[in-house]
């Protein structure tokens, strides 16, 4: 233990150095091996590709909307008939000579 107590201070002594400090060296950040990674040049291809990709799809979904609304007017319901059957009221209502949930129309 001495021996590594009088190695600590010997640096004070010599004057600052760091390689008597032993102290491991890393490299920068963003230097070390990459484990889980691809190459920068498949990136920038693989972005083109899917840019590409999305204005293809884009561009369908845009063919699609305007074929679906620029044929076709509003559909309005056919008149329903007028049985002789529907709409039978023996009785008047308490509210009106309507329904509940009707309107006057």
């Amino acid at each position: 233990m001495a021996g590594v107590l009088r190695q600590r201070l010997g640096a004070f002594e010599r004057g600052f150095d760091p390689s008597s400090l032993r102290c491991p060296v890393y490299p920068p950040f963003g230097m070390g091996k990459r484990f889980m990674g691809g190459h920068g040049v498949d990136d920038a291809e693989e972005t083109f590709q899917w840019r590409n990709i999305t204005i293809a799809a884009v561009m369908g979904c845009m063919g699609t909307v305007f074929n679906t609304f620029s044929g076709e007017e509003h559909h309005h319901p056919e008149d329903r008939p007028a049985y002789s059957y529907l709409r039978i009221r023996n009785k008047a209502f308490p509210w009106g000579p309507n329904g509940l949930f009707e309107s006057d129309d």
